[in-house]
């Protein structure tokens, strides 16, 4: 990711399934500018993987609200008990 400027803008990727609508990506760039307190703004990237949700990288920082990710969660908690006695793909 990259730095902008003497503002110290941070550029990040977003990745959704869909590309968002623009009002609900600025919302992420408030909401992540906030959170950073340095302006972001982020590219949107299409990852059909996520299945649902979003992935935010940002510098060496991720948000992963997706599917996927909780899926691959829920499988590893689910071998660690010893799941249904078999491995879920």
């Amino acid at each position: 990711m990259k730095r902008i400027g003497k503002e110290k803008t941070i550029t990040g990727i977003v990745y959704s399934v869909n590309l968002l609508e623009e009002k609900l990506l600025h919302e992420l760039e408030q909401v992540l500018s906030e959170r950073f307190q340095t302006a972001i703004i982020l590219e949107n990237k299409i990852d059909t993987s996520l299945i649902q949700g979003i992935k935010v990288e940002i510098d060496n920082f991720v948000i992963d609200d997706s599917i996927k990710i909780k899926l691959a969660s829920l499988k590893e908690e689910l071998l660690k008990r010893g799941g249904f006695g078999h491995a879920i793909d």
